[in-house]
């Protein structure tokens, strides 16, 4: 990830006649000061990287006072997409950007997936007078429904139809990401499995999937502990003996500061 230098007095011009940002003379009508962050993600990443942003990092913003003035992709192409963030004054401004990645909740949390989509990135500063604050909050996804975080049943049941899709096609990576470092699966014969020996299978992909799709799905959320309740289909090959089967699972997922980890898993025997 590369941070691209703007020529800043060309910029701040620019966009103080796009934006009607008041004439710097004139400080008296100045009240703050909005950061504007441009990203160039890496191509087929915009998607989750909006995801990330609103489910995992808005959340974090919230909880560290940060003012998120506006958010989204642009329109301009395929791969950008930017952030404005207000703030009372310069110093404020570093103060808050310090505390925040400088955290734990951050560095921790979601900033190895936002990181792992940025190709390269710019940032410029401006002073805005209130009323081109008000009109700055009113671009992009900020404050529209797409802005909203989606609710915990809904993440946590597209997170694991997720991840039987990426079991299908030994898609380790996704697994891994995915299931927390202590997972357990147990199975309907007492058989358990960790996140290494999973992960392992998929790689060597000791079982060719025809299906592993959820048939039926339940998700129930507790706070921070949510369960999946399932009908699964198994269909694949290992070892040249073929597999055909439906089962009852219940997957248990946590919400920990890198988003929702699936921590337990336990099957029933296969069904006559």
């Amino acid at each position: 990830m590369r941070h691209r230098s703007l020529g800043y007095p060309i910029v701040i011009a620019t966009l103080a006649a796009l934006l009607c940002v008041p004439d710097l003379a004139n400080a008296d009508t100045i009240s703050r000061v909005v950061e504007i962050r441009s990203y160039n993600l890496k191509p087929g990443t915009r998607e989750h990287f909006q995801h990330v942003f609103v489910t995992d990092v808005m959340p974090l913003l919230a909880r560290w006072k940060v003012d998120v003035v506006s958010f989204g992709p642009s329109p301009a192409d395929a791969d950008s997409w930017y952030l404005m963030r207000g703030y009372a004054s310069l110093e404020e401004r570093q103060k808050s950007e310090d505390a925040f990645y400088g955290s734990d909740d951050w560095k921790k949390g979601p900033r190895e997936a936002i990181l792992a989509a940025i190709d390269t990135y710019a940032t410029i500063v401006i002073p805005v007078d209130e009323a081109t604050l008000r009109g700055l909050r009113n671009t992009g996804v900020q404050g529209s429904a797409a802005a909203a975080p989606k609710g915990a049943a809904e993440i946590v049941a597209a997170l694991d139809t997720e991840y039987q899709a990426a079991v299908k096609g030994n898609d380790a990576a996704t697994m891994d990401r995915i299931l927390a470092d202590d997972f357990v699966l147990v199975t309907g014969r007492g058989q358990s499995f960790t996140k290494t020996e999973l992960l392992t299978q998929a790689r060597n992909k000791t079982t060719v999937y025809e299906h592993q799709e959820e048939l039926e799905q339940k998700v129930r959320v507790w706070g921070d502990t949510a369960v999946v309740t399932a009908l699964l289909w198994i269909k694949g090959t290992t070892a040249g003996t073929v597999s055909d089967r439906k089962l009852w699972f219940s997957d248990t997922y946590v919400r920990t500061p890198a988003g929702w980890k699936y921590i337990f898993g336990q099957a029933s025997l296969a069904l006559p």
